[in-house]
Parts: structure tokens; C-alpha cells; sequence
């Protein structure tokens, strides 16, 4: 006869059955917020489990990564404790996402769109390694921002159409690109982020024709 689930723990056929649990406990996440931590080690046990066969995410990863984003977008400019704390637990899960299906194939899921590139740079910039307010902005945020970063500054525009800065303040170009460089100073998984962000941001048609910053450097 064919084998029975027993003989097999490790080897899941596919994601289907975990697939409901899991966007269900995400839709509920902003009812819980920070009363259920219990909530987020539960989503990110179940997609641990998947280390092994990754691959089984894949047609999932969307409906998994939308609405963690949504929630990031509304929480990211908020300077709330309880917000800042649902931040991280949200972020906590992409990490989680991340690691197990790994950065080259999720960067691909995450959302590109124009008017997220200068929160998101904004919100690195408040909480980078070497500012006073990182003390509590646990790494994997910042990662899982730099990885989202990476993926934001592919938008087909040129940077200086979106940028909002006041005259005399560096461009959004020349902010990215500082914030990339303080960032390979890190220690850690962040520091390989940043090279990545780097090398997204260099390969952008037209960059070096945006700013004038490594004339100066």
C-alpha cells in the first residue's frame, strides 16, 4: 500500500491546507494587534515548517505579503509605541517569509508602487544602526525595510519627478544612496542588504545622470 502520513513528517505534498489558517490569521492581525503575540508565533511557525520545500509558498506569496504590507504602509509613519510594536511584529512574519523562501524570490513579491519609496526611505533613515532611534528597531525590521527599499527604487521613474525635497536638502538619489552606504557599515544580515539595495540603485538607468554625489564624494 502507499505510504501513510506517519512514515513521512517532514515532506508536506503542498501548502493548501496551512494556506487558509494563515491568510485567515492575518486578515484578523489588526483586531489583535499587540494583545495576541501569541497570534505571530503561530503564522511564523507554520511558515517555518516549510523551510525544507519553500517552493510550496510560492503561489500563496501574494495573498501572504499584500496585506502585511498594507498594515506596514499604515504603521510606518506613525510614531505611536503600540504602532511602532505592530510594525515590527508584522515585519517579524516578512522576515520569517523571507528566510524560509529567501530574499532573491521575495523581493519579486513585494509591492512597487511610487508613493511607498519615500516613506519607506524615511522611516530607514529615522531608525538606521547608527541613529538614536534604532535602540529598539529589532534587525529584522530593518532588513525586511532595505529588502522592500530594493525593490522600490525599480519604479520607471526618474527619481528627481518624485522627489519632494525642499530646495538645499539632498535629493532622493543622494539620500538612498547615503542611506545605503551608512548601512554597509552594519554588522550582519543588514550590511548584505544594503549591498543589495546598492546594487539595485546603480543598475537604474539614468542614476548617475540624477545626482552628482560620487563627483563629491
Amino acid at each position: 500500500g502507499g505510504m501513510n502520513e506517519e512514515d513521512t513528517p517532514f515532506y508536506f505534498e503542498s501548502f493548501v491546507e496551512d494556506a487558509p489558517l494563515i491568510l485567515d490569521r492575518i486578515q484578523r492581525l489588526s483586531e489583535v494587534k499587540n494583545r495576541k503575540p501569541a497570534v505571530y508565533k503561530e503564522i511564523n511557525q507554520v511558515l517555518e515548517k516549510y523551510q525544507e520545500q519553500s517552493h510550496l509558498l510560492d503561489p500563496h506569496i501574494d495573498a501572504i505579503t499584500e496585506p502585511l504590507l498594507i498594515y506596514v504602509k499604515q504603521c510606518m509613519a506613525s510614531p505611536a509605541p503600540e504602532d511602532l510594536s505592530f510594525l515590527h511584529d508584522v515585519l517579524l512574519i516578512l522576515w520569517t517569509l523571507i528566510k524560509v523562501r529567501g530574499p532573491k524570490t521575495m523581493v519579486n513579491h513585494l509591492t512597487n508602487e511610487v508613493a511607498d519609496l519615500e516613506p519607506c526611505l524615511q522611516w530607514l533613515e529615522l531608525y538606521s544602526q547608527s541613529g538614536a532611534n534604532s535602540v529598539n528597531v529589532p534587525w529584522e525590521s530593518r532588513y525586511v525595510m532595505l529588502l522592500w527599499l530594493s525593490q522600490l527604487v525599480r519604479v520607471p521613474f526618474n527619481l528627481s519627478y518624485i522627489d519632494a525635497r525642499v530646495e538645499g536638502q539632498p535629493s532622493l538619489a543622494q539620500r538612498l544612496i547615503r542611506l545605503a552606504q551608512q548601512t554597509l557599515a552594519d554588522t550582519g544580515s543588514t550590511r548584505d542588504m544594503a549591498a543589495f539595495l546598492l546594487a539595485r540603485l546603480l543598475t537604474r538607468p539614468g542614476l548617475l545622470a540624477e545626482t552628482t554625489f560620487f563627483v563629491k564624494e
